[in-house]
């Protein structure tokens, strides 16, 4: 018999299990995975939602730390900072809800851009666009970039800067004359069309991509509500990020085997502004009970 010092401590937020040097066997002993797993990895479902509590975390890292998985993939934590980040933004570019949408895509294809590049460092999954995709991130942010969602706001917020460095780095398909024109260009356009750029530019490179197997990038941690930001202001947030999820898995990555996935509580999704709901819920969502 084991003295009580001796047992193992079980942690109460499953996402510890998933960070660096916490004991993943002791997880895998603890959570008892089922039928659940197949509906996840379902090419087709979108959203996966359940009270607090329920596993919806849990469900992500076992997926996530598991080497024999069908499914790669991994998890992004959206932080309390991040939302005044956003909403910061909002503010001072005068963003209405369709643009904030336009925000998310191009924050979740970076994020989704790094996280395949570590995933797949030592394989070759796309060509001189995806190439020039990594090269532009990396001298953006001096070779130090971290592939999180409050980091990878600095790459977005300064669109014309990122736009040029996509430029040097290929991405788009200029002269050496027009280049120089078009430069100038971007620095004097207003910051939604530089942003359709920037997202233009990864959907090309997105457009190379050829994975071995399904990949999934879970998004953690959106339904807890910062007590400082306006319940309006945080649903108007959380609603763009739910019809980027949608417009993305839809068009750009349909067919590739990559999908992003955000963790969802059933009242939050009930309060978003999303077209049709009943039916993304019953359709494309997996629901834990």
């Amino acid at each position: 018999m084991k003295k009580i010092e001796e047992l193992s401590k079980v942690k109460g937020d499953a996402f510890d299990y998933y960070t660096e040097g916490v004991n993943a066997d002791l997880f895998e002993k603890i959570f008892i995975v089922d039928d659940v797993l197949d509906n996840i990895r379902r090419e087709d479902t979108y959203f996966l939602i359940g009270e607090k509590g329920s596993g919806k975390t849990a469900y992500s890292v076992y997926i996530s730390r598991q080497n024999d998985s069908p499914t790669d993939s991994s998890i992004v934590l959206v932080q309390n900072t991040f939302y005044q980040k956003f909403i910061n933004m909002k503010k001072q570019r005068m963003l209405d809800l369709s643009e904030m949408k336009d925000v998310w895509i191009t924050l979740l294809y970076l994020v989704l851009a790094e996280r395949l590049k570590l995933l797949y460092s030592n394989t070759f999954i796309g060509g001189l666009k995806t190439k020039g995709l990594t090269k532009s991130i990396a001298e953006f942010y001096s070779n130090a970039f971290k592939p999180e969602l409050v980091n990878a706001f600095e790459f977005i917020d300064n669109a014309s800067a990122s736009i040029n460095e996509m430029i040097k780095a290929g991405v788009f398909s200029f002269g050496n004359e027009i280049e120089n024109k078009q430069q100038k260009k971007y620095v004097e356009q207003s910051y939604q069309i530089s942003l359709m750029k920037i997202r233009d530019g990864f959907e090309k490179a997105f457009d190379e991509f050829s994975l071995s197997k399904p990949y999934i990038l879970f998004v953690d941690g959106v339904d807890a509500r910062p007590s400082e930001i306006e319940s309006s202001l945080y649903f108007d947030c959380i609603s763009a990020l739910a019809n980027a999820v949608l417009e993305i898995n839809t068009t750009v990555l349909a067919g590739k085997k990559i999908k992003i996935m955000p963790l969802m509580r059933p009242d939050v999704m009930y309060h978003l502004s999303i077209h049709n709901m009943n039916q993304k819920l019953r359709e494309n969502s997996v629901l834990l009970t």
